[in-house]
């Protein structure tokens, strides 16, 4: 995790903030969030909360004083439970979680060049999450297997993180029965999911206010199993939002509102993360903007709004529309990267290996991503100004060279940050960074995991459950846990 700066970048004045708070508390009174799954709908109509129910044309519509009573039950802080106990994160507070790509289809070259993602890949990305000190925590969808059939991935790929990691994971939300198939393969290794946050889902609500029968399914899977959430809008300028900034972030937050009301309407304190994902617009093409200033200012916005109504709050960070890692690609994760940060946010998702707008995922560029995320924690270190680290008495000497003081040999390591890529190269044989990253990328793969193992028989069993007995499947991921048991 990141410490977040002493003091957060801003974009608001405190009558700005207001307006983008009212003007979704308008949005959810007057239009309301459409749920299209009559399950879900009925719930919210269940409890018999006085102000509450869902109208015949399938919204639900509050009372600003009724959203925000439903607001305040979210937790502001919670903690993410993780196989090894020790990697559990804090979510929300004063620090920043960091997640790899989710979503992505293709795995792309340094030429640009891009194929479809294997089951193989996605192993591989879950064993540099385990292995790297920056990312957090893992994610489902780092990639999309397309060896594997759609409706077999929930399990199979909560079965991969399971084994391959012990950091906190994600879940599927493949409609509710993806996210039950999810959470069954991760209680054959965790055991009773219910009263702890094993799995994290990421549900996406269709902007403007709509959620759609599949996420809506998904999210009663999550509250039935008491696990948490995040929620993201599809609000993008000018495509699926307002073109203008203002007022595609009140669009976002009368999504969020909705669902975070939806949530704690059916199980109060339940925990969850708003947050935006892609933001700006690209009117040319009509895909979001990833990557453009607007991403960024998105984040800084949207985590100034998050802090007010004291929900942890996510973003995009580390993300392009470049198809290749070039110097563009370098730029925009940089930005994005540090507006998560200044921000203040809570969890930085599809932050390492993203390119051409989270379609594709780059291994390179993952590494070279670690080495961002490691800049800014070097960035959010507290500065110690307690006479050690002053040192004026070592200072008063004037010494020739401080190379060979004890003072340098004692605290140099902890002081300076060692770059991944930083060796010295001679002149005629300088390396552009993506072919050292590819060079890092190989050493960090034939180094060891460091994951706590499973236990055997519940592996087994977890084998025999994912591949539903067929032999072409559980050769398939047999042969994924003999590569992740052996690291």
């Amino acid at each position: 995790m990141i410490r977040h700066p002493e003091f957060y970048l801003e974009k608001l004045d405190q009558k700005g903030l207001g307006e983008i708070i009212s003007g979704s508390l308008w949005l959810m009174e007057k239009t309301g969030l459409l749920i299209q799954d009559e399950e879900l709908a009925g719930l919210i109509g269940g409890k018999g909360i006085a102000g509450v129910e869902v109208g015949r044309d399938g919204r639900l519509r509050l009372k600003a004083e009724k959203t925000m009573e439903l607001l305040a039950l979210a937790p502001p802080v919670w903690t993410f439970q993780a196989r090894k106990e020790s990697n559990s994160r804090q979510i929300g507070g004063d620090r920043l979680c960091v997640s790899p790509g989710y979503g992505s289809t293709f795995v792309a070259d340094l030429d640009g060049r891009r194929r479809e993602a294997t089951l193989d890949d996605f192993r591989s990305f879950v064993g540099l999450s385990q292995i790297s000190p920056a990312i957090d925590i893992c994610s489902a969808v780092v990639v999309e297997p397309s060896d594997v059939l759609t409706h077999r991935r929930p399990e199979i790929m909560t079965a991969i993180q399971l084994v391959g990691s012990d950091k906190p994971i994600m879940g599927s939300v493949m409609g509710a029965e993806g996210a039950e198939r999810s959470f069954r393969a991760a209680e054959i290794i965790l055991g009773d999911l219910a009263g702890r946050p094993w799995l994290l889902g990421l549900i996406n609500i269709n902007s403007p206010l709509r959620l759609d029968r599949r996420m809506a399914g998904a999210l009663r899977a999550y509250l039935q199993y008491g696990q948490p959430v995040i929620f993201t809008p599809g609000a993008s300028m000018g495509i699926t939002g307002p073109v203008t900034v203002a007022g595609n972030m009140a669009q976002s937050y009368a999504d969020l509102m909705g669902a975070v009301a939806v949530s704690q309407i059916i199980r109060p304190g339940h925990p969850v993360i708003v947050g935006n994902g892609g933001f700006g617009g690209n009117l040319h093409t009509g895909n979001p903007g990833y990557g453009r200033p607007e991403n960024a200012l998105a984040t800084i916005i949207g985590a100034q709004v998050a802090r007010k109504l004291r929900l942890p709050y996510r973003c995009s960070a580390a993300v392009t529309s470049s198809l290749v890692p070039d110097g563009r690609t370098a730029l925009e994760h940089a930005v994005t990267a540090m507006a998560a940060w200044n921000g203040g946010a809570s969890l930085a998702l599809q932050a390492a290996g993203i390119l051409d707008s989270i379609n594709s995922m780059s291994f390179e560029q993952f590494v070279m991503d670690l080495e961002l995320w490691g800049y800014i924690e070097r960035l959010g270190r507290p500065v110690e100004t307690d006479p050690e680290h002053l040192c004026l008495d070592l200072i008063s000497q004037t010494p020739s060279s401080y190379l060979s003081a004890e003072h340098t040999i004692k605290n140099y390591k902890k002081e300076l940050y060692a770059p991944l890529f930083g060796k010295t190269q001679k002149i005629d044989a300088i390396k552009d960074i993506t072919v050292l990253a590819g060079q890092k990328l190989d050493e960090l793969k034939r180094g060891p995991s460091g994951v706590t193992p499973c236990d055997r028989e519940a592996m087994r069993a977890l084998g025999e459950f994912v591949s539903f007995g067929e032999p072409e499947m559980k050769a398939l991921v047999d042969r994924q846990f003999d590569i992740m048991s052996s690291q």
